[in-house]
């Protein structure tokens, strides 16, 4: 039985380093700018202003817990550790998008309105808000209800929101509204999203793959909200296959997600906000043209 293990991409984010190798499956920068080690603009821009504003923020540059869900600011304590180094025991306390990089946070997919997901732990708060950007604009904003308890969020696109557009990164933020009274306070984290083209090859393997197959599919070809989508749906339409459970383990495992594994995928109402406006913050666009469309008569690396 073949393990469910995800390849990562040759392809980084603005401001991550690419490395040198060529998949078929994804973009990647053309002419001088493929030279390894190509360098785009920051990609950790700080999140719309009005959300954050005078906020205290972890060492990592996110605060990914309400305070009053922290033991540690009762006793006026030093704030509990936030960086990717944190144990499983801590990370499973902290707001945590599932991504199988935390250097670069960028997941690839292949539609045009994909689901997006995230872990929250057990919390006061009642609601998080999903807002997806491009380079300078807000282009969708919904605010999801939750129960309170620890597990994992899913989200997809609705049809009604802006598709995606080929080979451009988007930035997608989650905020934990711990008092709605204080937007400021929310605790809140975010990453990236390109869409890719298949190309030809793995196009036909998408199409004839069923079930797992179509998992191991789309993990080979390291797209990432794809490989967690499918297997995630298998899982709710078997939930007593034991097999399909050391499947998500191994998925999990192989892109440091293990301490997550357990949690429960939890059920959600989505509120579409209304009037989304510009962002405060600086979202400094990749310095570089936008990375090639994958050619179609390229194979499979």
């Amino acid at each position: 039985v073949q393990a469910v293990e995800f390849t990562p991409p040759d392809v980084g984010p603005p401001g991550r380093r690419i490395g040198g190798g060529t998949r078929a499956a994804q973009p990647l920068p053309t002419g001088a700018e493929a030279t390894p080690g190509n360098v785009f603009e920051s990609s950790d821009p700080e999140p719309p202003g009005r959300r954050i504003g005078g906020a205290t923020r972890g060492g990592d540059g996110e605060k990914r817990i309400c305070l009053q869900d922290d033991d540690r600011s009762r006793r006026n304590l030093p704030p509990a550790a936030t960086s990717e180094t944190a144990s499983p025991d801590m990370e499973k306390r902290l707001l945590t998008v599932l991504l199988p990089d935390p250097e670069t946070k960028l997941g690839l997919t292949v539609e045009a309105h994909p689901t997006f997901f995230w872990y929250v732990p057990n919390t006061s708060a009642r609601q998080v808000e999903f807002l997806l950007m491009d380079e300078t604009d807000v282009i969708y904003e919904t605010q999801v209800n939750i129960s309170g308890n620890a597990g994992i969020v899913s989200l997809t696109l609705p049809e009604t929101a802006p598709t995606l557009m080929e080979n451009k990164y988007y930035r997608w933020y989650v905020f934990m509204v711990c008092d709605p009274s204080d937007r400021g306070g929310d605790a809140y984290t975010g990453g990236w999203v390109q869409r890719v083209q298949p190309n030809q090859a793995l196009t036909a393997e998408l199409k004839a793959a069923q079930g797992k197959d179509l998992v191991l599919a789309y993990a080979k070809a390291g797209i990432w909200h794809e490989t967690v989508a499918s297997l995630l749906q298998l899982r709710q339409s078997n939930p007593e296959n034991e097999d399909l459970v050391n499947d998500w383990n191994e998925l999990l495992g192989s892109v440091n997600l293990k301490s997550f594994a357990e949690a429960p995928l939890l059920g959600s109402e989505e509120n579409p906000s209304q009037g989304s406006s510009a962002p405060e913050g600086d979202f400094p666009p990749p310095s570089n043209p936008l990375p090639q469309r994958v050619d179609g008569g390229s194979s499979l690396g």
